[in-house]
């Protein structure tokens, strides 16, 4: 066999690199596709991370929810008519007793609870009770979604858990409180600083949306304080050149500790975080339960809040409404030391400490008031109820607990009429209230005496006058 020449191998060669040239340019052409995708894919790999990162810094950024605030000084037409002021009840899922007697009020005015009072105060489930009717813009709409955050509490209830009150200290976790305050802030439709509201035919008692004060307690020097969140500033004493911040005593009045700048949602778990089933809520190197603890029936608080913010100005009428309490009242339970056995009693004693309250309301307080500007007109509402606690949960038995509560209302018609006949005489003519004619015609309509016919009367023509359409 004859040996290759150089020239043949050199020709092979050439050959050899012109068959591969081909495919040497496709798998470049390959590489620098698959560069040119991953370069890409980087690239949206980056702008959705920076989309993602804007979005979720967008929303911590954005300013909590807050109760609407009252922020003008300037005296309206009706700040010197008496004062109208309604307290609310903590009880839990009893809140629905609430919800169907201020629905009965409104019934009858025709006026959303807002336009009504000028002070509302809550405790606990009343709390929440307050911020969702105190800045409801439309008749009703307050009490719905009261009652739509009590079903979204019911079903967090449903999920309470011995294991975790063993190892928290509370049967309900701190993630399902929170996502029920969040679900529970009824000014997420009006905002910080709502416009105002349309008025009624009827003109609202104010222009601006009412004052209300939530209770909360938090413990100092060795016990339980009240601590209100208040959606206003109390004004200040001479020489006082800051908020006055320690409670003080019923003969110098002065302010409740509090504050006026809390998210709606810290303020929802605060007033409701009753221990042992919810965690409480630190905030300010304070730690704060259930306001339940020193006043499920907040009307004490409420005079003195108004004294203290109405300097002078006389109380015309106090609405108290009640959570129930049971057909046969059981006697307090011994206390211990073991947290549970301490809290659980504390908390089924609040039915006694609400009806304390009155007790000391009526007996004390309202005496004392009528002694320097004249005696107000006390209502208290409290419904019998049968087989419903703060945590019952069965729908069958929230069912009847409101059937139960219509029925007492309508037992209650005349005080409910007399209710409504004063506050649409104070938001009809909130001038005439301070005269003297004016105190003669509230008397007539809501007076002790009066016959049911002559408030019935009283109270179609007051709603006649709220039903014509104001003048100018």
């Amino acid at each position: 066999m004859e040996p290759e020449s150089p020239a043949s191998a050199h020709a092979q060669a050439t050959t050899g690199e012109a068959l591969l040239e081909p495919e040497a340019a496709s798998n470049g052409a390959l590489l620098q596709a698959e560069a040119e995708g991953a370069l890409l894919l980087s690239g949206l790999t980056v702008g959705i991370v920076v989309l993602v990162a804007f979005l979720l810094t967008g929303r911590r950024s954005r300013p909590p929810l807050r109760m609407p605030r009252i922020r003008s000084k300037k005296v309206a037409s009706s700040e010197h008519a008496p004062l109208c002021i309604l307290t609310l009840d903590g009880g839990g899922m009893k809140g629905l007793v609430l919800a169907t007697l201020l629905e009965a009020i409104e019934e009858r005015t025709g006026i959303p609870i807002g336009g009504l009072f000028d002070l509302v105060v809550g405790t606990s489930t009343g709390g929440v009770a307050a911020i969702h009717v105190a800045f409801a813009s439309a008749l009703g709409e307050g009490c719905r979604d009261y009652r739509a955050s009590l079903e979204r509490v019911r079903k967090v209830l449903e999920q309470r858990s011995k294991t975790n009150l063993l190892v928290t200290g509370h049967e309900c976790t701190s993630a399902a409180a929170r996502q029920v305050a969040q679900s529970c802030a009824p000014a997420r439709r009006h905002g910080a600083d709502p416009a105002p509201r349309p008025a009624p035919p009827c003109e609202p008692r104010t222009a601006t949306p009412p004052h209300v004060a939530v209770v909360t307690a938090f413990h100092e020097g060795g016990g339980w304080q009240p601590f209100l969140v208040r959606n206003y500033e109390l004004p200040y004493s001479s020489g006082e050149t800051s908020a006055p911040r320690s409670p003080r005593s019923y003969a110098n009045p002065g302010a409740i500790d509090g504050e006026s700048d809390w998210p709606i949602e810290d303020l929802v778990l605060a007033t409701t975080a009753a221990p042992g089933l919810f965690p409480p809520v630190e905030r300010g190197g304070k730690v704060f339960v259930d306001g339940a603890v020193v006043a499920n029936n907040p009307t004490k608080l409420a005079i003195r809040e108004a004294r203290r913010r109405w300097p002078g100005r006389r109380i015309g009428i106090i609405v108290s409404l009640g959570t129930g309490q049971m057909r046969q009242a059981q006697a307090p339970i011994a206390r211990t030391s073991s947290p549970a056995s301490y809290w659980i009693p504390a908390m089924l004693d609040m039915a006694f400490d609400s009806n304390r309250t009155h007790a000391d309301v009526h007996d004390t307080l309202l005496p004392a008031i009528a002694n320097e500007c004249g005696h107000p007109f006390y209502f208290r509402i409290q419904p019998t109820i049968e087989d419903a606690t703060m945590v019952t949960t069965i729908p069958r038995k929230l069912a009847a607990l409101q059937q139960q509560t219509r029925t007492f209302a309508k037992s209650m018609s005349h005080d409910l009429d007399k209710i409504a006949a004063y506050l649409l005489l104070a938001a009809a003519r909130p001038a005439f209230l301070p005269t003297p004619a004016g105190a003669a015609e509230a008397e007539r309509l809501c007076g002790d005496h009066c016959c049911h016919w002559e408030t019935l009367k009283g109270l179609a023509a007051l709603r006649a006058r709220c039903s014509a359409t104001p003048p100018g």
